[in-house]
C-alpha cells in the first residue's frame, strides 16, 4: 500500500503532527480534515506495526516507535508499553508547523465559545 510506505518514510525522517502528516495526503479521502486524515494514517500504521509484532517481525516495533516518537501518538506509545517495550520520548515538535495548527485549533475553539453569546444577522 503506497500510503503506508510514504507515511512510514515521512515519519522515519521527520516529526509530524496529525495535521501536517494529513496534508501530505490531502488529495485522498474527500471530506476529511487534514488532522483527521493524519490521525487515521497513524492509526493504520499502529495496526500494521501491531500485526507485524504478533507475527514476530521486529520491524513492527520500529514502526510503532516511529509513530510514538515522530508521530506524537499516545496510542502507539501505550501499545508499546503494553507489550513491555520502553520508549524514550524526545522533546520535539512538528517539523513543518511547530504545532501551530494545534494551537490554532485551540484558539478557534475559544473564539467560537466567546462569540456564542452574540447574535448575528
Amino acid at each position: 500500500m503506497e500510503v503506508v510506505k510514504k507515511a512510514t518514510a515521512l515519519l522515519g525522517q521527520y516529526p509530524l503532527c496529525d495535521y501536517c502528516l494529513g496534508r501530505q495526503f490531502s488529495m485522498l479521502g474527500h471530506g476529511f480534515t487534514n488532522g483527521e486524515r493524519g490521525k487515521a494514517i497513524k492509526r493504520l500504521l499502529i495496526l500494521e506495526g501491531s500485526k507485524l509484532l504478533l507475527e514476530k517481525d521486529e520491524y513492527g516495533e520500529t514502526l510503532l516507535r516511529q509513530v510514538a516518537v515522530n508521530g506524537f501518538s499516545e496510542v502507539s506509545l501505550s501499545t508499546l508499553q503494553a507489550l513491555g517495550i520502553e520508549v524514550d520520548l524526545e522533546d520535539t515538535s512538528c517539523y513543518i508547523c511547530n504545532y501551530a495548527f494545534t494551537v490554532l485549533d485551540g484558539l478557534c475553539k475559544k473564539v467560537v465559545e466567546k462569540l456564542s453569546n452574540y447574535e448575528f444577522n
